[in-house]
C-alpha cells in the first residue's frame, strides 16, 4: 500500500467505525502517519476526532489536542472547526464550575472570531454564554441570547443542524412552563426538513433519531405535567420509530414507562419496570444513586400492592445505599486540604528565609562603612537591630501561629478521616484496576465509577471549605441591594423540580422588601433549609417565606415531615451532627446555615413536633438598607 493510500485507508476507517475505542485507535494511527508524511489535511482530521473523543470524558486530553489544532487550523484556514473546539472547551470549563475562566474563554472566542474573521464563531461564543447562564440558574438571560442566535441563523439560512442544536439547548434547559414551545419548534424544523426530502441533518444526525429523542422529551414533560393521555400518544410514536429503524431502547424508556404507570395508578406494571431498572443498575454497579431512586419507587409500589414485608426489605437496602452515598462524599476534600496545609507551611518557611536574606542584605553595606561615618553607622545599626528584633518576634509569632494552625488542622483532619476514607479508596482502587484492565467496556465502567466518586465529593468539598472559613473568621460577605421577593422566586424555580411526587412547595406571599445582603449567601441558607425539608418530607407540603418585623426580617421554612425530638434539636446545628430523621441525615448544611446567619448578625432555631413536621426560622436584623 502506498503512503497516500495509507492515509486514505486510515481516514476512511476512522469515520466508518462505530465503536468509539476502535475509532480512537484509527485516529491516533492517522495522526502519526500524517506527521510522517507532513499532510496537514489528514492531520487536521485526526486531531479533530481525538479532541471530539475526549470532549466531556477527559478534559485535559481534549485541551491537549485543541492546543495541537490551533496553529494547524489557522494555517490551513479551518476556522469553523477551530471555533467549535474552542466552544467545547468553554462548555467543559463551565461544567467544572470555573466561572471567571469560562467568561474569559468566551471573550477570547469572540476576539478570535473577529480576528480570523469568522462571524459564525461569534454565534458559537454566544451559545456558550447561554449555556453558562443556564448553569448559573439565569434562564431568562440564556433564553434571550439563544433566541437572538437562532434569529441570526434563520436570517442567513444556516444549516438545519445548527438551528436544531440551538433549539435543543433551549428545550433541554428551560423551565417546564416553556419547554413545550421549543419542543414544538424543533418538531416543526424536522418536519420541514423531511418535506424537503432530507433524511439527515448531518452525517451523524439522521432525522428519525432526532425525532425519537424529541418525543422522549415530550413523554417526560407530559408525565411531569401529569398529562397521561398526551404522554401515551408520544409513547406510541417512539415505539413506532424504534420498530421502523431498529432502535434499541435505553434504560431511560423503562424509567419513563415506570413513571407513566405510577402516574396512572397501575402499580403492578410500574413494579415490572422498576424490576427492569433495578437489574440494569445492578449490572452497571456504578449507578448507586439510580439504584437508590429505583428501589424507593419499588418499595412504594410493593407497599401499595399490599406486599409490605417485601417493601420493608427493599427500604432497608435503600437506607444502606444512602449511607454509602453519604460516605462517598469527602476524600477529595481531604486530599486538597492536606495539600493546602503543606503549601501554607512551605509559604511560612519561604517568608522566614526571605526575611533573613533581606536582613543580611541590609546589614552588609554598613559593615564596610568608614571611620568618618562611624556615628551614622552606629545609629543605623541600632535601628537595624531594633528592626531585626521586631522581625524575629514577627517570625516567631508567625511560627507559633502556624504550629497552632497545624495542630488545629491535624485535629480537624483526624475528626473527619473516617467519614472520607471510603471515597478515596474507591478512586484509588478503581484507578489501579483501570490501568491494568484491557477490556474497553470494563475500563469505561471503571472510569465512570471514578468520575461518579469525584462528582459526589464536590458538594461536600464546598461545605467543608465553608465551615472552615466560618470557623476561622475568613468568611467575607459582599453586600448589595437585592429585591428579596425576586431572590426567593428564583430559589423556588430552582428547588421545585427536586420535589418528590407527593410533596408540594408553597411560597407564601412575599411582601415588598429590599435589603443589603450577600446575593449568594442568603439564598444558600434558604436552599439548605429547603433541601433539608425535602429530605424528610415524603408527603404533604413545604412552605417558605418571610415576615418583616420591627428591627429585623424573619425567614422561615416549614414542612410536614418526620419532625425532630427535643433532645435532638439541641445538637441539630452542631458540625458533623448525623441525626436520623426518617430516610435522611443532617450533615454540614445546617452548621453552615447557622454560621452564615451569625455572620449576618442574626439567629437561627427550629421548632418541631415529631411526626407532624418542623419549622426552621432565622432572622436578619435591620438597619441594613431600606426595608420597603
Amino acid at each position: 500500500m502506498s503512503a497516500a493510500d495509507r492515509l486514505i485507508y486510515l481516514n476512511k476507517s476512522m469515520y466508518e467505525n462505530v465503536s468509539n475505542y476502535i475509532r480512537l485507535d484509527y485516529a491516533r494511527l492517522l495522526y502519526e502517519e500524517s506527521l510522517l508524511q507532513k499532510n496537514d489535511s489528514t492531520e487536521a482530521e485526526a486531531v479533530f476526532m481525538l479532541a471530539k473523543h475526549f470532549y466531556m470524558i477527559n478534559n485535559d486530553s481534549m485541551r491537549y489536542w485543541i492546543g495541537k489544532a490551533v496553529p494547524l487550523y489557522r494555517r490551513i484556514g479551518r476556522f469553523e472547526d477551530l471555533c467549535r473546539m474552542k466552544a467545547w472547551d468553554i462548555y467543559t470549563i463551565t461544567s467544572e464550575g470555573k466561572k471567571k475562566e469560562a467568561l474569559r474563554a468566551i471573550e477570547d472566542l469572540k476576539a478570535l472570531s473577529r480576528e480570523l474573521p469568522f462571524p459564525e464563531g461569534m454565534e458559537m461564543a454566544d451559545m456558550a454564554l447561554a449555556n453558562f447562564y443556564f448553569s448559573q440558574n439565569m434562564p431568562a438571560d440564556a433564553e434571550e441570547i439563544s433566541l437572538d442566535v437562532l434569529h441570526r441563523m434563520e436570517e442567513r439560512d444556516a444549516p438545519a443542524i445548527k438551528r436544531y442544536n440551538v433549539i435543543r439547548q433551549l428545550f433541554t434547559n428551560v423551565q417546564d412552563s416553556v419547554r413545550f414551545v421549543y419542543l414544538e419548534k424543533a418538531e416543526d424544523l424536522l418536519r420541514d426538513c423531511k418535506e424537503r426530502g432530507m433524511t439527515h441533518l448531518d452525517a451523524e444526525s439522521p432525522i428519525f433519531a432526532l425525532e425519537y429523542t424529541l418525543h422522549r422529551y415530550y413523554i417526560r414533560g407530559n408525565i411531569l405535567k401529569k398529562n397521561a393521555e398526551e404522554a401515551w400518544k408520544h409513547f406510541q410514536i417512539v415505539e413506532r420509530i424504534a420498530e421502523e429503524n431498529n432502535i434499541t431502547h435505553s434504560y431511560m424508556m423503562n424509567f419513563h414507562y415506570m413513571n407513566y404507570y405510577k402516574l396512572t395508578g397501575d402499580y403492578k406494571k410500574a413494579l415490572g419496570y422498576a424490576d427492569l431498572l433495578e437489574e440494569t443498575f445492578r449490572e452497571r454497579r456504578n449507578q448507586i444513586s439510580g439504584l437508590n431512586v429505583t428501589l424507593k419507587d419499588k418499595a412504594f409500589f410493593l407497599d401499595t400492592l399490599g406486599r409490605s414485608r417485601e417493601a420493608y426489605l427493599v427500604m432497608e437496602e435503600v437506607h444502606s445505599l444512602q449511607d454509602t452515598l453519604s460516605r462517598n462524599d469527602f476524600d477529595k476534600t481531604l486530599a486538597e486540604m492536606r495539600t493546602k496545609h503543606e503549601v501554607e507551611k512551605l509559604e511560612i518557611e519561604s517568608r522566614q528565609m526571605e526575611a533573613k536574606e533581606q536582613h543580611d542584605l541590609l546589614l552588609l553595606p554598613f559593615l564596610y562603612a568608614g571611620a568618618l561615618l562611624l556615628l551614622v553607622v552606629l545609629i543605623v545599626l541600632v535601628y537595624m537591630a531594633y528592626d531585626s528584633h521586631k522581625k524575629r518576634k514577627g517570625i516567631k509569632a508567625a511560627k507559633e501561629k502556624a504550629e497552632e494552625i497545624d495542630l488545629l488542622k491535624t485535629a480537624f483532619l483526624s475528626r473527619i478521616n473516617n467519614e472520607i476514607r471510603n471515597p478515596l479508596n474507591v478512586i484509588v482502587g478503581f484507578s489501579d484496576l483501570l490501568i491494568d484492565e484491557e477490556e474497553p467496556a470494563i475500563r469505561l465502567q471503571y472510569a465512570k465509577i471514578i468520575e461518579d466518586s469525584n462528582d459526589s465529593l464536590q458538594q461536600l468539598i464546598a461545605n467543608v471549605l465553608d465551615v472552615s472559613k466560618i470557623e476561622s473568621g475568613s468568611m467575607t460577605l459582599f453586600l448589595s441591594e437585592q429585591d428579596i421577593p425576586a431572590v426567593l422566586t428564583d430559589i423556588y424555580m430552582e428547588i421545585k423540580p427536586l420535589l418528590p411526587e407527593n410533596v408540594d412547595l408553597i411560597p407564601d406571599a412575599f411582601p415588598a422588601l429590599k435589603m443589603q445582603i450577600d446575593r449568594n449567601r442568603l439564598p444558600q441558607i434558604i436552599r439548605i433549609l429547603l433541601r433539608n425539608a425535602i429530605k424528610f418530607t415524603k408527603q404533604g407540603s413545604i412552605r417558605f417565606g418571610y415576615a418583616i418585623e420591627k428591627e429585623q426580617v424573619r425567614f422561615y421554612v416549614e414542612d410536614t415531615g418526620t419532625g425532630v425530638t427535643e433532645d435532638l434539636q439541641e445538637i441539630l446545628f452542631d458540625r458533623f451532627a448525623r441525626i436520623v430523621r426518617g430516610e435522611g441525615k443532617t450533615g454540614l448544611g445546617l452548621a453552615i446555615a447557622q454560621g452564615l446567619v451569625k455572620l449576618m448578625g442574626g439567629e437561627i432555631w427550629v421548632e418541631s413536633v415529631p411526626g407532624k413536621g418542623s419549622s426552621f426560622f432565622f432572622t436578619i436584623p435591620f438597619p441594613v438598607g431600606e426595608n420597603m
